[in-house]
């Protein structure tokens, strides 16, 4: 029996029906050899062995005490059965539109409290292979749990790379810094302050400092048709919910559909070569354009977002949320791509480097990034939320309320995956959107492509089964605007 820790016990406090609190995957999985589909038997006796050196999930969350006031523990569950955990799925599945239904049905359910928080779905396909979801609860994850859910189902093919993407401890580390001196330049100025008399010029000039520097996160989020009460939301997109939205019946508080989407990571990669721009502010202008076309496509004048973007996307952990994250403008009301993409690099530049100037290889006429994170040339101020991943509840919470959206990014697993010799062909990432968000973009790069998730309320936010298109789209424009090699075909968007 194990206490659990402060960070988890909030997490497990802050869950509600509209704010869930799992995150997790969706991988397609290829057919054996001869079509062969995936032998459930098998994969759940490789979970059971692989669960020696996880013994967290075998635990569930209880009282130490009976009543309410007793201390929260991870204990043994006793009626643990892997069968409990790595399920079938016993609808028929036959077209994507079926296999989409089942996905969201299973997304939008809670994991159930009296068992350890995680689970597995199966969805045989037809021809083989099968669709693979799954989802374990954030504290679950934030007990300093080293295996992950992926870990004990998959393994690592013999090609690529080993190991995480490099430098990323020593980035999060260096971005933890960065942000308790500047929490602590501000607290200086404060006591400072204080100690000058009222109306005095050193003390009325700290005073505004120490105000500037926390300005960010004294701001409520801009207003947004994805904020909205789900009641004013629903039915603002031509066709309502019906518009590309699960007709699976989600109407309730928390339900969500995900629609998905595969894009080539070489064009992104070559649109920013030509930019002299960084990967991941092209993955942002391009969600910044499909933003643009979900406004429209709703009847809404696109307007500037506020949103939650990883600082360095470099390890899978930062899908969690537990790392370094900046609350950045995106300029969605912005009708040229290229500009779209300046505007998005000088604003990370200023939340990787905001004691320095320009970043290297910012594109001219790109907006000042230097100083102090300060307001760009629109006005907007990037602020940086980091610390330790004890501090992820609260940052959560801030997030719902500083943000319109948040868009999680990370890089996936270096070596590809496989199941029982079968290649896994997608692995799309899972991060349901906070309470009051419509929608949450997520991103992670695996094998040749960036693949995207996007989570969005079932009942309010129509056209999401367009936003793939909407992606592909936002890629072309960008691509043609810098005269980036044109793609070989579309981006896959089926599950």
């Amino acid at each position: 029996m194990e206490q659990v820790s402060p960070a988890s016990a909030a997490l497990l406090q802050l869950e509600s029906q509209a704010a869930q609190m799992h995150v997790g995957w969706l991988a397609r999985v290829d057919a054996g050899a001869g079509g062969a589909a995936v032998d459930v038997e098998a994969l759940r006796e490789r979970v059971e062995r692989r669960l020696v050196g996880a013994p967290r999930f075998r635990r569930v969350v209880a009282r130490a005490d009976a009543g309410e006031g007793g201390a929260l523990v991870w204990r043994d569950d006793p009626s643990f059965a892997v069968a409990r955990h790595v399920a079938v799925s016993d609808a028929a599945v036959t077209g994507e539109d079926e296999l989409r239904g089942v996905i969201d049905r299973f997304l939008s359910e809670r994991l159930a409290r009296d068992r350890p928080l995680w689970r597995v779905l199966v969805v045989p396909r037809p021809r083989g292979g099968a669709a693979i979801v799954g989802t374990a609860h954030r504290a679950l994850l934030a007990a300093h749990e080293t295996t992950t859910l992926r870990e004990l189902v998959f393994d690592r093919g013999p090609d690529g790379a080993a190991g995480a993407a490099a430098g990323s401890a020593a980035a999060r580390a260096g971005a933890d810094a960065l942000a308790l001196s500047e929490f602590r330049t501000a607290a200086r100025m404060e006591a400072v302050t204080a100690a000058q008399r009222e109306h005095g010029r050193i003390g009325t000039t700290l005073r505004h400092a120490a105000y500037t520097r926390t300005e960010g996160l004294l701001s409520s989020a801009p207003p947004s048709f994805l904020n909205a009460p789900p009641a004013a939301r629903r039915g603002g997109a031509p066709g309502g919910a019906a518009a590309g939205a699960s007709t699976t019946g989600l109407d309730r508080p928390g339900a969500r559909t995900i629609a998905t989407a595969r894009l080539e990571l070489g064009r992104l990669r070559r649109i920013a070569e030509r930019t002299e721009t960084e990967l991941h502010d092209v993955v942002l202008a391009v969600a910044a354009g499909a933003l643009r076309r979900v406004a429209l496509a709703a009847g809404e004048q696109p307007a500037n977002l506020r949103a939650m973007v990883p600082v360095d996307p470099a390890g899978e952990t930062l899908l969690l949320g537990d790392a370094p994250s900046a609350v950045v403008e995106l300029p969605v009301a912005e009708r040229t791509p290229l500009t779209r993409l300046r505007a998005i690099h000088a604003t990370m530049a200023a939340v990787r480097d905001p004691r320095g100037g320009r970043a290297s290889g910012a594109p001219r006429g790109a907006g000042a990034g230097g100083g102090d994170t300060g307001p760009d040339e629109r006005g907007a101020r990037p602020t940086l939320l980091a610390g330790p991943p004890d501090e992820l509840p609260s940052r959560l919470a801030l997030a719902a309320r500083l943000c319109n959206l948040t868009i999680p990014s990370a890089h996936g697993p270096e070596r590809a995956l496989q199941l029982a010799g079968a290649h896994v062909r997608a692995l799309f990432p899972v991060t349901p959107a906070p309470d009051d968000h419509g929608l949450t973009l997520s991103t992670l790069a695996y094998g040749r492509h960036l693949h995207v998730t996007a989570a969005a309320d079932a009942a309010a936010i129509g056209g999401v089964g367009r936003l793939p298109v909407m992606l592909a789209d936002a890629v072309e424009e960008l691509a043609l605007s810098t005269g980036a090699s044109p793609s070989r075909g579309l981006p896959q968007t089926a599950r």
